[in-house]
């Protein structure tokens, strides 16, 4: 990627071009080693480091940039390592994520209060591929038309698509680990009101995939008026209550994302509110999601005593519920990975944890 850019920033130089051409052919070439493994190995890693870094809060006092940053060059470095040695990987990728994923999502969950624009979720093999085409894009562009070799086309058309076949397109228009930083950032593309009207007659049909296409765009990429954010609350609301399963998982969090981004209480309120309601009536349909659910609907808050007091209340409410031994252990373990991140979300949680034990000691 840095060749190219240097390439580029050099056109006037007969050579640069030539090198542009080099370092495309391999960026822009979706069976090539760097996509077919490197990038998975930079997602298992990042994983591997945010996990591993939250629980020995090594990053804890740097600014989240940085945070950012220092684990993005670190999961470069250590893929690298393992390309240079030629590790095995017949199941690697699948044994880091079930053994670090879960850690590494909620303390990405805990960050969104203070940025809620990236999406670390979607920090993965596909998602990287869209980034580095979308850099690589940005640096071509640089140089003239009239200069630019016609395989150059070809090349880029199939990149995209790769990445339409694997819906990762949708990342071209995403914020990115470090754009919301930025002074020049003016924030996710807004739809015009073609798009908005599009958008609002998908979500009243009646098809649950189109509800679920539709609110995952406005998850990552694009923004409405706020003027219409108001209809757009009521209307998930009814959709989420109609849904069940992994379905209804993937609603409510993309929703509470969006919720955070838009600093809404309501819409964050009305979707814990069901949760609430469907893990009282022991109609939840996953347990390992409620932590998650949890972090995310305090994330809309715009301060930190807010945000707090928030994840008080909501993870205390949530123990007195608890009916089932085995639920209590499996949510007081969630609890305690959030209480090690930091002092603070120590004290959040505890009375949650009091709670979660007592209820344990009344059911032992």
């Amino acid at each position: 990627m840095a060749a190219l850019e240097i390439a580029c920033c050099s056109h006037a130089n007969g050579k640069a071009i030539t090198r542009a051409t080099k370092a495309l052919s391999l960026l822009w070439k979706p069976d090539s080693k760097i996509f077919r493994q490197g990038v998975g190995d930079v997602h298992i890693t990042y994983v591997a480091a945010t996990a591993c870094w939250s629980k020995e809060r090594t990053l804890h006092d740097w600014p989240l940039y940085a945070q950012r940053l220092a684990k993005l060059l670190h999961a470069a470095h250590i893929a690298r390592i393992l390309d240079q040695h030629n590790v095995q990987r017949p199941d690697l990728h699948d044994r880091v994520l079930g053994a670090f994923q879960y850690r590494a999502r909620l303390s990405d969950y805990r960050d969104l209060q203070i940025e809620p624009y990236w999406q670390a979720i979607y920090l993965q093999a596909s998602t990287l591929t869209a980034e580095i085409f979308r850099r690589s894009v940005e640096a071509v562009q640089s140089i003239p038309d009239d200069l630019r070799p016609s395989n150059w086309t070809d090349l880029g058309t199939g990149m995209m698509k790769y990445l339409d076949e694997r819906q990762a397109n949708l990342m071209l228009w995403a914020a990115t680990q470090f754009s919301p930083f930025l002074e020049s950032w003016n924030g996710l593309t807004e739809l015009d009101e073609e798009n908005v009207d599009n958008l609002f007659e998908m979500l009243n049909g009646s098809d649950p995939a189109a509800w679920l296409d539709r609110m995952l765009k406005l998850q990552v990429s694009f923004e409405i008026p706020e003027s219409r954010r108001c209809d757009y609350r009521n209307r998930v609301a009814e959709i989420v209550e109609s849904l069940n399963g992994e379905q209804f998982i993937h609603a409510v969090e993309m929703n509470l994302h969006i919720a955070a981004r838009w600093r809404d209480s309501g819409l964050s309120d009305d979707l814990i509110n069901i949760v609430f309601r469907r893990f009282k009536d022991n109609d939840i349909d996953s347990k390992s999601s409620l932590t998650r659910q949890i972090l995310l609907a305090c994330a809309c808050e715009d301060s930190e005593e807010k945000w707090l007091e928030k994840l008080r209340v909501i993870t205390t409410s949530f123990a007195r519920i608890y009916p089932e031994r085995q639920r209590v252990d499996a949510y007081r373990d969630s609890l305690m990975i959030i209480a090690g991140m930091s002092e603070k979300l120590a004290q959040a949680v505890a009375p949650a944890l009091s709670m979660a034990s007592l209820i344990d000691n009344e059911v032992g």
